[in-house]
C-alpha cells in the first residue's frame, strides 16, 4: 500500500486514532490529512512556508500548523475539507515547535529565535504569554497536564521546566519615541531637539518592564522578570528597578543540561520520565520533571540518521519506540510504503525499510504492537456503531 504525501521533506507527522486520520506537514508548503486505513489523501492546505510545527485537537478537530515564518495557523478540519479560522503570528523568527494543552486550551510555540509563547486560545481575548529561557532555538515541547509544567528543549541541550501555574503576565508593548521618556533626552535621529538643545543624540534602549523608550544611562540595571517570562537579566529603567521585589526576581523555571542537541522530547506521566532523542543518536531517560537521572540512560541506535519526530514511550512494557527510522525514509522518496494490510508499527528490527510508512507512527507500544493497534482501531469502530444505533 503507497500513498504519496509530499513533494519534498516531511517535517512532522501526527497520528489521530479517534478520526483514523494521519496529519503531516512538510517542506513543499503544504499541510496533508490521510485515512490511516486506506492511506487516501483526504485534503490539504498550502501555507506560507515550510511548516514543522503541527498539534490537533480532538474535541473541535482544529489543527495548528507552525511555520517558518513564524505564523502559526489554524484549520477547521472535516472529512474531506478544511477551513481557515485565523493566523497569528508573534516570533520573530521560524516556528520550530507546537504543544496544545486541551484542558486549559492554550497553545505554545516554540521558535528559532529562542522564545516560546504561550497563546489563550480558549479565553478568546488574544492573550499572548511570552517566555525567554534558551539560549538557542526551541527544537521540541511537551506538557505535563497533572502538574501544570511546560518542559522545551533548546538546540544546545538545555532543558528548561516552566511552572506554568502561576499567574504570568503579558510583557508590554515597546513604546515609540524620539527623546528619553525618564530624562527627556533626545536620541541620535531627533535633529531638531538635538540642535534646540546643542546636545549629542544618544541610543534608544527600551525597559523590559514597563515597555518605556529610554537611554542607556536611564536603564544601566539589569534583572530578571519571572512573571514576565524574563528568566534571565534583562535591561529595565531604573524606577522599575527599584519596584521589582525579591519575590517578583523568585525562579519559576528550573534548567538542566541533557549534553546532547535534542530534536524531539516526550513526557510520560504515569512513570514521570522524560525521554529525549538527539542527533547525536542517542535517546535519554531521565526522571522529569526533577531530571533525575536513571542508571540506563541511554539507549544507542544503530540509524545512520536522527529525525526523531514522534518518540513514545509504552508505560507498561517500558519500551521506547524512535519514529525517527519511517521518517528517515519519508525524507528520501518523499512517500509512504507499507508491505502489509492497514497500519504497521515496527517489529523492533532497527533500520528495516520494509516497516516504514507516512501512517506507521500509532503511538502504542506492546509485545505484539501490530495486533495491539489494530485491536484499538477495531474498539473504537465498535463505540462509534453503538452511539450511532442509540
Amino acid at each position: 500500500m503507497g500513498s504519496k504525501a509530499h513533494q519534498s521533506r516531511v517535517m512532522m507527522i501526527l497520528f489521530v486514532l479517534e478520526m483514523e486520520w494521519v496529519l503531516s506537514t512538510g517542506q513543499d508548503k503544504h499541510f496533508t490529512w490521510h485515512c490511516s486505513e486506506s492511506g487516501q489523501r483526504l485534503g490539504g492546505y498550502r501555507t506560507n512556508a515550510g511548516a514543522c510545527g503541527l498539534q490537533f485537537d480532538v474535541e473541535t478537530r482544529h489543527v495548528f500548523v507552525g511555520d517558518h515564518s513564524g505564523q502559526v495557523t489554524i484549520l477547521k478540519l472535516e472529512q474531506e475539507s478544511c477551513s481557515l479560522v485565523t493566523t497569528f503570528k508573534g516570533h520573530t523568527g521560524g516556528v520550530t515547535a507546537l504543544c496544545w494543552d486541551p484542558v486549559q486550551r492554550v497553545l505554545f510555540s516554540g521558535s528559532s529565535d529562542h522564545s516560546i509563547i504561550m497563546w489563550d486560545i480558549g479565553g478568546r481575548k488574544g492573550t499572548a504569554i511570552e517566555l525567554q529561557g534558551h539560549n538557542d532555538k526551541v527544537q521540541s515541547l511537551s506538557y505535563a497536564h497533572h502538574t501544570r509544567q511546560l518542559i522545551s528543549c533548546g538546540a544546545d541541550g538545555g532543558i528548561v521546566v516552566w511552572n506554568m501555574d502561576v499567574e504570568r503576565q503579558e510583557t508590554p508593548e515597546w513604546l515609540d519615541s524620539d527623546s528619553c521618556q525618564k530624562c527627556d533626552q533626545p536620541f541620535f535621529w531627533n535633529f531638531k531637539q538635538m540642535w534646540d538643545s546643542k546636545k549629542i543624540g544618544l541610543r534608544q534602549h527600551h525597559c523590559r518592564k514597563c515597555g518605556k523608550a529610554v537611554c542607556g544611562k536611564c536603564s544601566s540595571k539589569r534583572s530578571s522578570i519571572p512573571l514576565m517570562g524574563f528568566e534571565f537579566e534583562v535591561r529595565v529603567c531604573d524606577s522599575c528597578h527599584e519596584s521589582i521585589t525579591d519575590e517578583e526576581r523568585a525562579p519559576t523555571a528550573t534548567f538542566h543540561d541533557s549534553k546532547h542537541n535534542i530534536v524531539h522530547v516526550h513526557f510520560d506521566a504515569t512513570r514521570g520520565w522524560l525521554l529525549t532523542s538527539g542527533t547525536d543518536k542517542v535517546i535519554k531517560n531521565k526522571h522529569g520533571p526533577k531530571m533525575k537521572r536513571q542508571e540506563k540512560e541511554m539507549l544507542f541506535t544503530k540509524s545512520s540518521g536522527i529525525c526523531c519526530m514522534n518518540l513514545k514511550f509504552s508505560p507498561k512494557t517500558r519500551r521506547t519506540f524512535q519514529w525517527h527510522l519511517l521518517l528517515v525514509h519519508l525524507h528520501r522518496c518523499s512517500q509512504s510504503c507499507c508491505g502489509g494490510d492497514g497500519p504497521c508499527v515496527p517489529t523492533g528490527t532497527w533500520g528495516n525499510d520494509s516497516t516504514c510508512g507516512l501512517w506507521c507512527c500509532i503511538p502504542v507500544c506492546a509485545k505484539s504492537p501490530r495486533e495491539k493497534a489494530l485491536g484499538d482501531i477495531k474498539k473504537l469502530r465498535k463505540m462509534r456503531k453503538s452511539s450511532e444505533c442509540e
